[in-house]
């Protein structure tokens, strides 16, 4: 199995695997068993701090694959994968805190989207995303774990040496920052509401 992409061959057996319905399904030729090729949980957090969001840095030793832009100036919501038995607000908490240094209590996350995309191509991911206050929140944001900086940025500040990114197939909604906040700063006025 490639380390991002659809597997390659069966994992009980070692045989290479035949793709009856691609790209999820694949067929082991010596043991005829099926082998799945699903997205990978992922969860995201939108810090709403006035008309700015919290993005995090991408640090370049933990990139998945070679930037097309500056990595010095590529932002993104930080989050990141589910760890096993982890519910997913409680992930979207921990990688917020890992990524940023804030910490936050996973019941003041609203969950606003889930979208199915590519990170990479052939790695799919299923992304939850969250968004909470900054109100909410504490601490500071600093670059920790795998990113090299955090910072809150407002739509406008995107475009010249600083990069918004988006990914190998990201959702029409989010490829620009504004779909993000706008969509975060909604789920954020229900919950105020309710």
């Amino acid at each position: 199995m490639t380390r991002h992409g659809p597997p390659e061959h069966c994992p009980d057996c070692g045989s290479a695997l035949s793709h009856p319905d691609p790209p999820t399904v694949h067929r082991c030729r010596d043991c005829d068993e099926f082998v799945f090729h699903n997205p990978t949980p992922n969860c995201r957090v939108a810090v709403l701090e006035s008309d700015r969001v919290l993005f995090a840095r991408i640090d370049d030793a933990h990139r998945v694959e070679p930037s097309p832009d500056d990595p010095e100036r590529e932002w993104m919501l930080p989050g990141g994968h589910l760890e096993v038995d982890e519910q997913p607000d409680t992930a979207a908490a921990r990688e917020l805190h890992e990524e940023t240094g804030l910490a936050v209590d996973p019941d003041d996350l609203r969950l606003f989207d889930a979208v199915t995309r590519q990170v990479v191509e052939g790695s799919h991911a299923l992304v939850l995303l969250y968004a909470v206050a900054r109100r909410a929140t504490e601490g500071e944001p600093v670059g920790a774990s795998d990113a090299a900086g955090a910072a809150f940025l407002g739509p406008g500040e995107f475009g010249g040496r600083e990069r918004y990114r988006t990914l190998y197939d990201e959702p029409e909604r989010y490829r620009e920052p504004s779909g993000l906040r706008d969509r975060a700063r909604a789920a954020l006025a229900g919950q105020d509401r309710a």
